[in-house]
């Protein structure tokens, strides 16, 4: 990264992240990581760590409650960046329809004082997208492997710039401060979690 860049990358997570986005990439044989594991998401990832991110943020003299929303905010700009241009086109259909699947399993799921009937009926497509724009902001996070954090990280300093451009007026380097801390505290625990990314010789085809 540029020395000028507020995120500070453990040289590790900048590998597997020059590697992900190899194999992404790859024109002959694109791939992505399995997303089978749900201890292995971003949403999972944020929830166990909530009480040492903001433990590590309040040390630096920030309110407890800022790792709240620096959670939302990232989330917000990931559920909305992933219907745009931060996938792929074929990863993007992928990952979407992994997406449906998950999201038909939970609205069928059985409970109690429902019928069966109820339960075992085809769930129509237009209740499905109600459950995908109700606004949650925790959809694709609930599904996205750790290696999609780390591509938001490292388009999150260019994405802040645009919303700045969008804006009347820029965003000060300290109000952005908070985010950036929090970034850099999110890396380090990755950095200490030996498991946290899927090898790429378990990455899964993309069907052409």
């Amino acid at each position: 990264m540029c020395s000028s860049s507020p995120i500070i990358w453990p040289p590790r997570l900048l590998l597997t992240l020059q590697k992900h986005i190899e194999t992404v990439e790859n024109a002959e044989n694109p791939a992505i990581p399995p997303m089978d594991n749900n201890l292995k998401t971003i949403c999972i990832f944020f929830d166990n760590c909530h009480s040492a991110l903001a433990d590590r943020l309040a040390q630096k003299g920030f309110d407890y409650d800022l790792t709240d929303y620096c959670i939302h905010f990232l989330c917000e700009i990931l559920e909305e960046a992933c219907m745009q241009t931060f996938l792929l086109p074929r990863e993007r259909r992928i990952i979407t329809s992994m997406l449906r699947h998950k999201v038909r399993k939970t609205a069928v799921a059985p409970r109690s004082k429902v019928t069966t009937e109820q339960t075992s009926r085809k769930v129509p497509k237009m209740e499905v997208d109600a459950v995908e724009t109700r606004g949650e902001g925790r959809l694709f996070t609930s599904l996205l492997s750790l290696e999609y954090l780390l591509r938001l990280f490292f388009t999150l300093p260019p994405v802040l710039e645009h919303y700045d451009k969008l804006g009347a007026s820029v965003m000060p380097p300290y109000a952005k401060r908070p985010i950036w801390e929090f970034v850099n505290e999110c890396l380090n625990l990755l950095n200490n979690i030996p498991d946290a990314f899927s090898p790429i010789s378990s990455y899964i085809p993309l069907k052409k």
